[in-house]
């Protein structure tokens, strides 16, 4: 990454981005209207046929839910109310953590997502802690509202063959069309394993609740759907992908894609984030998984194995705005927040992004914009600050480690090229504050007020949930945040739709820097009415589209799937 002394900055022109009311099918031939022949999908497992629901009306039949996922938050608070007529057993990676009351912070939003629903009686979530251990143990607990959580570690070789190598640096590049970041060589074996071992512990709890609802989360246990249906399970079972799906073409460069791409088709709702995704999707089984036939049917997408369906359909995820303006602000974090407090005190614009140090958040491109857009405007100097919160993550893996060197390089390349000192030769402008630690999430509200532009610079991710809570902190306040981000962010596809204004604005090509640069400069001089405008029309979609709109949908179809008739839970 440089410093380039020659980009001309220019006013941003008005864009024709498409919006989303209907999925856009450009190839006819990629996604048929009706269905085609279909025939058994090698690799597939049998699966008795079930009839699609039909209405939105709930069945009387009730049903447990169990969560599968892998993030840790804290289980005692208060749980929103999303009305289900059966209780689900959801499964993932990373769940809350079911001994301290110290809730995670920087972090994706699966885990807080989930929480909402998975704390209601009769609800059960199942997920590995973060611990390694050669010793299996499992631990359960109970929220206070009722539902059960159960945890359990991987050993060593678990963690590094599942979680390291094949989910992080198989999976999680590929879709995020970094093919050329997969690792060398890899072994899908253990990534079987793994969720195999997670199959029996569903089986385990599906014998106390024989009527729940599965509902697994993430790209750690795309081959969970298929094991679970080859060990006799026929309870409905939904998946939700949280990062993006590629093209058929990137998809194409997975290892396993096939395997992991067709145990989807074992489950019989897909959920994704976006249009595109669904797209994407329906494209790639079209493509590569013959004997089957994609139709839509409702607005919605089936895609037809042996007679059997499976429904794929966007659910874009929200947050549960006042659960996470409820927290109290942790004050190891007050250091930072009265840095920046200090910023705004002496009238600087305050730019800032708030992530895990991820290379899919391309935090070195959004530096490259603003020293950009420093270089060909002298007048900004000293009337700007940038600052960026970056969790560490992952910092063992090499893609990681990697980014975390060449962004300190760039931060201090900005700030001895543009910083400025006083008469007395201390620093009086500093123009990058990079704090590379972790932050409560409860003081994110505090730190997202204290931000006049947030910017999401990811050339491809799921949703972004840091920029719906940046646009749920802004209050009433006379001079509220707006932000920034490239279309390849999930989040953009909603707000578009939302505001006309940030669709022109604030929506850049993923991965132009210069046209990041431009828009910068743009926000910088919009007006107190245009900026109220926006965030107004961009924080009531956040609040309408909550985590509440993403999961009661799924809920709803799956409680309407026939139950199993076999009462046992499955073969192990």
């Amino acid at each position: 990454m440089h410093i380039n002394n020659n980009q001309v900055l220019a006013s941003p022109a008005d864009t024709d981005t498409q919006t989303n009311d209907e999925l856009s099918i450009s190839a006819q031939e990629r996604l048929p209207s009706t269905p085609s022949s279909s025939f058994e999908l090698a690799g597939l497992p049998p699966r008795k046929k079930r009839k699609m629901p039909e209405t939105s009306s709930s069945s009387n039949v009730p049903k447990r839910q169990v969560v599968v996922s892998n993030r840790l938050i804290d289980p005692k608070k208060p749980a929103a109310v999303i009305p289900s007529p059966r209780s689900v057993l959801f499964v993932s990676n990373a769940g809350v953590n079911v001994n301290s009351p110290q809730a995670e912070g920087t972090g994706g939003g699966l885990v807080p997502a989930v929480a909402s629903v998975a704390k209601l009686p009769g609800n059960f979530w199942l997920f590995t802690n973060k611990k390694v251990s050669e010793v299996f143990t499992v631990a359960e607990n109970t929220f206070d509202d009722g539902g059960k959580v159960r945890q359990f570690p991987l050993s060593h070789k678990q963690h590094i063959g599942f979680y390291e190598e094949f989910a992080n640096q198989v999976i999680w590049p590929a879709c995020h069309y970094r093919a050329d970041l997969i690792m060398p060589a890899p072994k899908i074996e253990t990534y079987r394993e793994v969720n195999d071992l997670f199959a029996l512990q569903v089986i385990d709890r599906l014998n106390v609740a024989p009527d729940s609802i599965v509902l697994i989360q993430d790209y750690h246990h795309m081959v969970l759907p298929k094991i679970l249906r080859e060990k006799g399970i026929e309870n409905p079972i939904g998946y939700f992908h949280h990062i993006p799906i590629p093209t058929p073409e990137e998809a194409y460069k997975m290892p396993n894609h096939k395997e992991l791409m067709s145990s989807l088709l074992s489950c019989d709702l897909v959920g994704l984030q976006t249009n595109n995704d669904v797209e994407n999707f329906c494209n790639y089984v079209k493509e590569h998984l013959h004997g089957t036939s994609v139709r839509l049917e409702d607005g919605s997408y089936d895609v037809i194995v042996s007679g059997t369906a499976t429904r794929v359909k966007s659910f874009p995820i929200g947050i549960d705005v006042p659960e996470f303006l409820s927290g109290k602000t942790d004050e190891n974090d007050r250091a930072l927040l009265t840095k920046v407090e200090n910023e705004v005190t002496l009238g600087r614009t305050v730019i800032g992004g708030v992530d895990r140090e991820d290379w899919t958040k391309d935090i070195l491109g959004r530096l490259q914009a603003y020293a950009d857009l420093l270089e060909v405007n002298p007048s900004l100097y000293g009337q700007l600050v940038f600052v960026q919160v970056a969790a560490p993550s992952r910092s063992d893996l090499p893609a990681y480690k990697e980014a975390h060197d060449e962004i300190a390089k760039f931060v201090a390349e900005i700030n001895n090229k543009y910083g400025t000192k006083n008469d007395h030769g201390t620093t009086s402008w500093t123009p990058v504050i990079y704090h590379n630690e972790l932050v409560s999430r409860a003081s994110l509200p505090e730190l997202f007020r204290l931000i006049d532009i947030y910017v999401a610079s990811s050339p491809w991710d799921g949703q972004h949930l840091g920029v719906k809570e940046f646009a749920a902190a802004q209050g009433q306040d006379v001079h509220p945040g707006v932000m920034v981000m490239s279309t390849g962010v999930g989040a953009s596809e909603e707000f578009s739709q939302t505001s006309e204004q940030f669709r022109q604005r604030s929506m850049f090509p993923s991965g132009d820097i210069p046209a990041l640069a431009v828009y910068l400069r743009s926000l910088i001089g919009m007006t107190k009415e245009e900026r109220k405008e926006m965030s107004e029309k961009i924080r009531e979609s956040v609040n309408t589209y909550n985590v509440h709109g993403w999961l009661a949908p799924q809920l709803e179809f799956l409680s309407m799937i026939n139950r199993p008739s076999d009462k046992s839970a499955g073969k192990q």
